[in-house]
């Protein structure tokens, strides 16, 4: 099984490094515009796959091309977010990279709005109690007391744990923005007690097996494993932590 993983993400890694090589000159310009790598990723992906489909070179591209292609991801049912996520990608290539006026008068989908499930605390406490390895609890409490996102909790580094302070320095969160958030007495003397239990030393809190951090599927997978195990019968991902923890701080009055 680890070995499955490590091939599998070895070939997540050989395709990311050929859109790179694909695309240089457009990554450079997402980067200069201060894009996270999550969104420069999913955009290769994005502008890779509709050259694939469309099978031409980039300056011979036409409007109803692009709208041919978009109008194929709602035919085969994909979600508005995924529809707006490639109109996105292909107005910073096409629009912003290469200048080409081709997307001025298509407009992003419509997204329903849905509020996501709020666990109960009892809930919470289960998932925490029925996970057996220290290292799971402590991603599901981070997540939950702390109301970071999944992708800033793999990332957390062990010099970001302020000590007299009790605070976790997030780095470069969501829009590029650092920022601090508080720890619980209970919460900072669990990681303690982990970092200082734990075999290999890794700059990372939550390290993996290669020597850097786990990924957020690796995250997304501790949640759901831990709501199976607690009896929940409902895919739980970590932005339900992240709502649990918000609603739970305004039923006690605390201001957001």
């Amino acid at each position: 099984m680890k070995i499955f993983h490590q091939a599998k993400r070895e070939k997540e890694v050989r395709q990311k490094d050929r859109l790179r090589g694909r695309f240089v000159g457009f990554v450079d310009d997402l980067r200069l515009q201060g894009f996270s790598q999550n969104t420069i990723d999913a955009y290769l992906w994005t502008v890779g796959r509709f050259m694939d489909v469309v099978k031409k070179q980039p300056k011979f591209v036409t409007t109803a091309d692009i709208k041919g292609y978009l109008l194929s991801l709602l035919d085969t049912n994909k979600k508005a977010r995924t529809v707006n996520l490639a109109l996105s990608a292909l107005k910073a290539y096409f629009g912003e990279f290469m200048g080409k006026k081709l997307l001025g008068g298509v407009k992003h989908a419509k997204v329903p709005l849905s509020l996501p499930r709020v666990l109960e605390t009892e809930e919470i406490r289960k998932m925490i109690t029925e996970t057996r390895l220290e290292k799971h609890r402590l991603v599901i409490r981070l997540l939950y007391e702390t109301g970071i996102r999944v992708g800033e909790c793999v990332m957390v580094k062990v010099d970001h744990i302020h000590d007299v302070a009790k605070l976790l320095f997030i780095h470069r969160g969501k829009g590029n923005k650092d920022r601090y958030v508080p720890l619980s007495a209970g919460l900072y003397a669990d990681m303690m007690i982990y970092l200082s239990s734990r075999k290999r030393d890794s700059a990372y809190l939550f390290d993996n097996s290669f020597g850097g951090h786990l990924t957020r599927r690796t995250a997304q997978s501790i949640v759901d494993t831990a709501a199976k195990r607690a009896g929940l019968h409902l895919h739980v991902h970590p932005h339900m932590m992240r709502a649990s923890c918000v609603t739970h701080l305004m039923q006690r009055g605390v201001e957001i």
